[in-house]
């Protein structure tokens, strides 16, 4: 690499140059810090945690008063695609599943409403940021305990089943099933 140019400015982060990307440091501090507090981190967690976001502006996104949550995000669409690039990447090294979430609108009427991330609705933006980060230990072991609820059979679990925080204990398998 030339001297003077730092990585992440003119080249695009892979596999092979991603640790040495000046953004890698903050999104490892910030992944190892949820991971003390929960068992499953999300990319919004990172923004929020990074301080790219705060927590009024996702309850306004969450309650339809933001159209896209990219309006909001403090920094330029390049830089958070590196950093949701670098976490994807750092998820692998540590082992952690991807597990899809549907973010709805909360408030009146909201169960029908699917929030977007970005203005463009690009499909494979929406699908990064949407992927909650599981340890795949614990994945398996939550499916393996929500599958002996419904009798040991996969098929007969419910499809949309809807997701919070807090119900790790309820048969909320789609979640977990991706």
């Amino acid at each position: 690499m030339p001297p003077g140019i730092v990585l992440g400015q003119f080249m695009k982060t892979t596999t092979k140059n991603y640790r040495k990307d000046r953004l890698y440091p903050a999104v490892v501090r910030s992944v190892a810090e949820l991971l003390k507090e929960t068992d499953e981190i999300s990319p919004v967690e990172i923004l929020l945690h990074q301080q790219r976001l705060t927590k009024e502006q996702v309850e306004d996104w969450r309650f339809g008063r933001i159209p896209y949550l990219e309006r909001v995000v403090k920094g330029n669409l390049s830089k958070i695609n590196r950093v949701m690039r670098i976490l994807r990447l750092h998820a692998h090294d540590l082992n952690l599943v991807p597990v899809q979430r549907t973010y709805r609108k909360w408030g009146r009427g909201g169960k029908r409403i699917i929030l977007r991330f970005s203005k463009t609705r690009e499909k494979k933006r929406r699908r990064g940021m949407v992927a909650a980060l599981r340890n795949a230990q614990q994945a398996e072991e939550r499916i393996s305990e929500v599958t002996e609820r419904f009798g040991g059979n996969r098929l007969a679990l419910p499809q949309q089943v809807p997701y919070t925080r807090s119900c790790l204990k309820c048969c909320c398998a789609s979640a977990f099933l991706g």
